[in-house]
């Protein structure tokens, strides 16, 4: 419900897993539709259409297919709300949390035996939401 204060970015936190306890802020990229899973992308990242960007036109701003993809995995990182099986919580929609809002992430960092690193949220709460073309039209 609250801001959880000062937070490292993205490209930061994937290079310092695993790690108990760590704030996280980011833009979400992508939602898993029925858990409570979605991807963060650094801040530092411009999705299409922000900025000087010559795509204002792109009707799918969140996927940022305005940059080189291989950056955009390199600061990108998947974040969990798990069970107590910690297995990720089912949940038909994530109330509140839409494409390129900026969030911070309160968890734990953790990485799996392939070296893919996953935050496990206790938490997220919402900075800001970007304010896009009408043309954009929103998934769901």
């Amino acid at each position: 419900a609250a801001d959880p204060g000062e937070a490292l970015s993205v490209e930061q936190v994937r290079a310092a897993a695993p790690q108990d306890e760590v704030v996280v802020v980011g833009r979400v990229r992508n939602i898993v539709k029925g858990y409570a899973s979605f991807q963060l992308a650094d801040a530092s990242l411009q999705y299409c259409g922000s900025g000087s960007d010559p795509m204002d036109d792109c009707g799918t701003p969140w996927d940022y297919c305005c940059l080189d993809q291989s950056e955009v995995n390199a600061k990108t990182i998947v974040v969990e709300a798990r069970d107590a099986s910690g297995r990720p919580l089912a949940t038909p929609a994530l109330p509140g949390l839409r494409l390129l809002d900026l969030v911070a992430v309160k968890g734990r960092l953790v990485k799996d035996e392939h070296g893919v690193t996953t935050l496990v949220a206790a938490g997220w709460y919402r900075r800001a939401r970007p304010e896009l073309p009408d043309s954009v039209r929103w998934p769901g």
